[in-house]
């Protein structure tokens, strides 16, 4: 993935919330672009956590070799040079800044040259194909008139966290990200049902409705095993700023 200059050279805090936790007490959280010391603690995340819990990931079983596992980790690591990455934060009992979710966004133009996965592991090129299938089966530049959008691989919030509505805040961020990076459209595919109901929540919309059945009609190298045990419904959504 090509490394984009952004305007972002700083953290810039885009949210800050308030939540009652479990004990009654306030907590203050915020969100902003990814700290340069937790990008390490960030990949940790999503191979332990993201990575047996998504879907697709699961359903190829992405995390049982480390081959696949790393390529996966590599990926992301690439995304995150661009500074586009949404963390939230909340303060911990030593007054230190806790990573408690995060959203791995991009930047991805209608001058970029598609990525070829042909080296990767099988598991690997059949994740990546399958998220290609979908974002190019609509010709998304055309139909928004733009040339840039923001996408994202990857939303995830701390499972001691979860409950407090992380995952809309950071989705609801990007508003504030793509202002200052100057984009007016998002892009991502949900592919479970909370992230799905975050989604609509954070004004998201279906760019087309996305058949499963289709997308191993068209290629069957895309069938894989077992996902329907994992869901029944993959999403392809968007949303448009003013």
């Amino acid at each position: 993935m090509e490394t984009k200059i952004s305007p972002i050279s700083k953290p810039a805090i885009w949210k800050t919330f308030e939540r009652t936790t479990k004990e009654g007490k306030v907590k203050k959280f915020w969100t902003q672009n990814l700290l340069d010391d937790h990008k390490e603690l960030a990949m940790n995340y999503l191979l332990d956590h993201f990575m047996r819990e998504e879907p697709l990931c699961s359903a190829l079983k992405m995390r049982e070799t480390v081959d696949s596992s790393n390529e996966l980790c590599e990926i992301w690591q690439n995304m995150l040079p661009q500074n586009c990455t949404l963390a939230c934060y909340t303060v911990d009992d030593d007054m230190q800044e806790k990573l408690v979710g995060l959203n791995i966004c991009y930047r991805n133009s209608q001058s970029d040259d598609k990525i070829d996965y042909h080296d990767k592991t099988e598991r690997t090129r059949k994740l990546m194909a399958f998220l290609d299938d979908i974002l190019y089966t609509t010709e998304l530049y055309q139909r928004f008139g733009v040339d840039e959008y923001l996408g994202a691989l990857g939303l995830f919030t701390v499972p001691e966290y979860r409950g407090y509505n992380i995952g809309f805040e950071l989705l609801d961020s990007r508003r504030y990200l793509c202002q200052t990076l100057g984009i007016r459209l998002s892009v991502t595919i949900f592919t479970g049902p909370a992230s799905q109901r975050l989604a609509e929540k954070a004004g998201f919309r279906d760019v087309y409705p996305v058949s499963l059945d289709d997308i191993e009609a068209r290629n069957p190298f895309l069938i894989i095993p077992g996902l329907r045990n994992f869901t029944n419904k993959i999403r392809l959504m968007y949303i448009l700023y003013d």
